[in-house]
């Protein structure tokens, strides 16, 4: 069972507000805090109200760095996003809603758009146009309900 495209919208923008408020808060973009990890455990959280995506404990230096951590815990980034209840989509073709991984970022399809989170500290951006289908993720993912 999948979420109505109302329910991933409000977690979207949840997550969005949430982020965005931190990074005014601390005034800078602190990896763990206001990068784009944190904005998928916060989208995690707004989808299902608490997130088994904190696999990773901060500090890390580098998206590298975070996806080393991950291997060490014992993860792929598929196995991550199955453990905390995504569906791999093979297909590579996103909807509304996926997190996808690339190198570097971690990303979340908006309508039209990927959004992430820059390291100037400017808080959620749209990173680009979804494509219809996305050859160079490293993973995209579905939420299940």
């Amino acid at each position: 069972m999948y979420y109505t495209e109302k329910e991933l919208l409000k977690a979207v923008y949840t997550a969005e507000n949430v982020i965005n408020k931190l990074s005014k808060d601390y005034g800078k973009y602190i990896r763990g805090i206001n990068d784009c990890f944190a904005l998928l455990s916060e989208y995690d959280k707004a989808l299902r109200g608490y997130t088994k995506s904190k696999i990773v404990e901060p500090p890390w230096e580098s998206s590298a760095e975070w996806f080393y951590k991950l291997r060490k815990a014992g993860y792929t980034l598929n196995s991550y996003a199955e453990y905390c209840n995504y569906e791999i989509i093979p297909s590579k073709r996103p909807k509304l809603g996926d997190i996808a991984f690339e190198k570097g970022s971690a990303m979340i399809a908006g309508n039209g758009f990927w959004y992430s989170v820059p390291e100037d500290n400017s808080g959620v951006r749209s990173t680009r146009q979804i494509m219809f289908f996305e050859r160079h993720l490293m993973a995209l993912a579905r939420p299940r309900k």
